[in-house]
């Protein structure tokens, strides 16, 4: 699934990596936020350089500056990127679904293929967008956080690492159990969909026969399932 996903997203590799390059920076500086931090303590609880407070509250605001930026354009290339696979996906979608035979419609509701084309398609955009950057700064973070700590102190890193893969695994299996109650959601929300494409698109029959209150029922039982 993850290759298929990629496979998605290749076509905009160079926005993809503009937006790892900004990612990096964003994240270094994020790490290098704390290093002045502790220039100012060290600086007013010893030494009591005022120059040095200084420089490292200057060296913040640079920081912040570049941080801000960095920020910025990552989140900006990365949306774009998923805008444009998404983009692409519906557009090959559709042509999936009109090249099907005919008995593949009578099996399957208008409103069911719009739902697909439309939320479904939109949680792949998260994928490759917000999930691989959020993916990539974590990563980011979890090596530069390391290199320092063994900087700081080797205890202190073991100590973290021994916590660190309970932590994880307990993750995984979160994600997993979101990733399933997620799938159940947007198969909710397509049967929904059906359910109000059916009576919209036969309000004529529904009115003749009085069947408003039915038809809103049977909806509200649909999106009750989603929620």
């Amino acid at each position: 699934m993850f290759r298929r996903i990629m496979s998605l997203a290749r076509p905009q590799w160079r926005t993809l990596a503009w937006g790892a390059l900004f990612l990096v920076i964003s994240s270094s500086m994020g790490l290098a936020y704390p290093q002045a931090i502790r220039v100012i303590i060290d600086e007013v609880l010893g030494a009591r350089n005022p120059a040095m407070i200084d420089w490292a509250a200057l060296a913040m605001l640079v920081i912040f500056a570049v941080q801000g930026v960095a920020g910025a354009l990552r989140y900006y290339l990365f949306t774009v990127a998923g805008e444009r696979v998404v983009t692409d996906l519906r557009e090959r979608m559709f042509r999936g679904i009109l090249a099907q035979e005919v008995g593949f419609f009578d099996a399957r509701r208008t409103g069911e293929l719009i739902s697909r084309l439309t939320s479904d398609t939109g949680v792949l955009q998260n994928a490759v967008s917000v999930n691989i950057s959020m993916a990539l700064r974590s990563m980011a973070s979890v090596v530069g956080g390391l290199g320092l700590l063994l900087y700081t102190s080797v205890s202190l890193t073991g100590l973290m690492i021994v916590v660190v893969p309970p932590v994880a695994i307990a993750a995984v299996w979160v994600g997993r159990k979101i990733r399933g109650l997620s799938r159940r959601t947007q198969d909710a929300l397509a049967r929904a969909g059906e359910v109000a494409e059916e009576s919209i698109s036969g309000v004529r029959t529904v009115r003749t026969f009085g069947r408003e209150d039915q038809a809103a029922t049977e909806y509200r039982g649909a999106i009750e399932q989603a929620f």
